[in-house]
């Protein structure tokens, strides 16, 4: 399992992408063929680094995909190069999409964070569907990431299915690096000299997640000394939860039909599934 050309913090990087993906039953996924969502920053880059490691022992297509949102000008376009010249360098196919996600967040009254989101999913979608040799995403949200998410989401009063934080995978959407911290994730790549792009919008704390990562997080770990091990705990115990929760809400729903008196079937409900149930109406 050890690679000669990692070094420790790689290697410890490396044993919790194989753990993660064991774990999330991720293999079949990866087999499919890997399109990587690659920002060019730290999260992205260690996680095409692993793919690539992971690749020599377990053969899949793998390609790599940059979006450009038209916000950040000369310095998105830096980005978008890096990427590219990152992958010729690895040997790995690029492909470039471009947005203007400052028009469609006006368009569709959204904000930027939201816009560009969307706009990433939708490239990421039709890449996909328009190949036979890919069927999985593969996206860098780490640890840091989760407990930022969580936090968001306790603080929108959101129930057990957004406290679950961010599911490792959902559908043909993976998440490799959901174990890892930010700090572990930096520190492989400096330990090995790997350059990679820095946002520099991601230190402005006027938006949210920005907030929460630079001004909550820090304090939380007056309290805890991994504040990301004790969410990943939280969100684990939640995500088992609510899978429960949303099968027996599947079944409620789907043995009620419309003269069967569901006025007085639905009060036999608890709560807990009754307001699943009627959310699936």
């Amino acid at each position: 399992m050890k690679d000669k050309h990692f070094g420790k913090k790689m290697q410890a990087a490396y044993e919790s992408f194989l753990s993660t993906v064991k774990r999330y039953s991720m293999e079949d996924k990866i087999a499919g063929g890997v399109l990587v969502g690659f920002s060019g920053g730290p999260d992205s880059l260690l996680l095409l680094y692993l793919l690539l490691r992971y690749k020599k022992e377990h053969p899949f297509a793998l390609a790599a995909v940059h979006v450009h949102h038209g916000i950040r000008g000369e310095a998105a376009d830096k980005d978008a190069m890096f990427a590219q010249n990152v992958c010729e360098d690895l040997g790995v196919e690029f492909i470039a999409r471009k947005v203007d996600v400052p028009t469609v967040a006006k368009e569709t009254k959204t904000g930027l964070e939201e816009a560009a989101r969307n706009e990433r999913y939708s490239c990421f979608d039709n890449i996909i569907s328009s190949r036979k040799d890919i069927s999985t995403i593969a996206l860098g949200h780490n640890a840091t990431d989760n407990a930022e998410t969580v936090i968001f989401h306790l603080m929108r009063g959101c129930g057990t299915g957004g406290l679950a934080g961010i599911p490792p995978v959902r559908e043909r959407v993976i998440r490799p690096l959901i174990s890892l911290s930010k700090n572990e994730i930096l520190e492989a790549l400096n330990e090995e000299g790997i350059a990679y792009t820095l946002d520099e919008t991601n230190s402005d704390t006027a938006y949210t997640r920005n907030f929460i990562r630079h001004k909550i997080l820090p304090l939380l770990s007056h309290i805890s000394t991994s504040v990301e091990v004790s969410v990943a705990k939280v969100c684990r115990n939640l995500m088992s939860d609510n899978d429960y929760l949303e099968r027996e809400a599947a079944k409620a729903y789907a043995n009620m039909t419309e003269d069967r008196g569901e006025r007085a079937t639905l009060a036999e409900l608890h709560p807990a599934i009754l307001s699943r149930v009627l959310a699936r109406w």
